[in-house]
């Protein structure tokens, strides 16, 4: 099965965000889903040629097809472990925008933008407005466990966002409590966390995608 990463950035002075990103199975025709998680990491375009073109602008957003990292061949792999003849569509989108593979810095200049009020049209996706403006089969959060102060408050924003939608939401819930917007990352670091989740989140697609 053929799957290709596109992607969408905009420079807003020495600042990077991944708009959103999205992951085309074969031809790539229904079912959506919807995926949240943290951040975009370093996701950057494939053409060097052109992603070094786009770090010269400003404020101008560009599309181009995007090197698929960890995370995203790992939801790759799961969605046709589910469905092995997936055509559909994985739209990513984040928390937060802020493109850092560094995750320290990446939370520390979210926090700073937000209490200056910076970019935040950017900084953040609407998922309210997204889910009224593209409608998606299936919501999978995997924003990790991570907890601090500004991540939690923006976890249980969108998590209230999507509970109020009618889509099916998929997820890995500490304890398996579903009233928790703590759930567990797309890609976890440690491989037995992986398996763990993978078998965890594979059976819940299986049913969604039947």
């Amino acid at each position: 099965m053929k799957v290709q990463g596109f992607g969408s950035f905009i420079k807003k002075g020495e600042h990077i965000f991944r708009l959103n990103a999205e992951m085309i199975f074969g031809e790539g025709n229904r079912p959506v889903i919807l995926g949240i998680g943290l951040n975009p990491g370093s996701c950057q375009l494939m053409d060097m040629e052109e992603w070094n073109s786009f770090l010269r602008t400003d404020n101008l957003v560009v599309t181009g097809k995007i090197k698929m990292d960890r995370t995203m061949l790992h939801i790759s792999e799961m969605v046709l472990e589910a469905q092995p003849h997936f055509q559909g569509k994985v739209n990513l989108n984040n928390l937060m925008n802020y493109r850092n593979g560094n995750m320290n810095e990446a939370i520390s200049m979210y926090k700073q933008l937000k209490r200056d009020g910076l970019y935040l049209n950017e900084l953040e996706t609407d998922f309210n407005q997204l889910l009224n403006n593209h409608p998606s089969s299936i919501i999978w959060l995997g924003w990790s466990l991570n907890r601090s102060a500004i991540l939690n408050a923006r976890k249980d924003q969108v998590y209230t966002d999507v509970s109020n939608s009618s889509n099916r939401i998929i997820a890995k819930y500490p304890n398996d409590n579903p009233s928790s917007p703590h759930v567990g990352h797309f890609c976890p670091l440690l491989q037995k966390d992986a398996i763990a989740y993978r078998s965890y989140i594979v059976s819940q697609l299986r049913a969604a995608l039947t």
